[in-house]
């Protein structure tokens, strides 16, 4: 079941977060980039105000939240996480074409996202066609991802 965010969602979504960049980006990123990424000592409040001021989908599997993604009102796609434990079962690809959705039905003809290594192959998937590499530092570590962009007049 895909519904909107609720504050009571927030501790399960931040464990969801550091858990799943721990366990599934390992395999393309340092410790010490997953520690940047991921921080044990996430700031709550921010992150509540970042989903409550954002359209932001959790989805759920018998109260237990497996996947979450939102869109900000400017058009970009900022976070979309699967559980660890859920990977390649289609729950980031029905959040992230609810979210589609929704941008469509808002007025945006355009989508954009800066996609992990990891995540980059499910962007293109859906039509996100590669703006550029980006490098950026983040909390301290430098780090590789990819500026994707969608029309969603396609």
């Amino acid at each position: 079941m895909i519904r909107r965010y609720r504050r009571s969602d927030l501790d399960s979504i931040i464990e969801l977060f550091h858990d799943t960049i721990h366990a599934i980006n390992a395999r393309d990123y340092s410790q010490e980039q997953l520690n940047a990424w991921a921080p044990k000592n996430i700031n709550r409040n921010s992150w509540h105000e970042r989903f409550s001021s954002s359209i932001t989908y959790v989805a759920a599997e018998n109260d237990i939240i497996v996947g979450f993604g939102n869109l900000t009102d400017d058009g970009w796609i900022d976070m979309l996480y699967t559980h660890k434990d859920h990977q390649r079962k289609g729950i980031a690809s029905a959040i992230l074409l609810k979210l589609m959705e929704d941008a469509k039905s808002s007025g945006f003809t355009t989508l954009h996202t800066e996609a992990s290594i990891v995540a980059e192959p499910l962007f293109e998937a859906y039509g996100f066609r590669l703006e550029k590499e980006l490098a950026k530092i983040y909390n301290g570590s430098f780090f590789k991802n990819f500026v994707m962009t969608k029309e969603l007049t396609e």
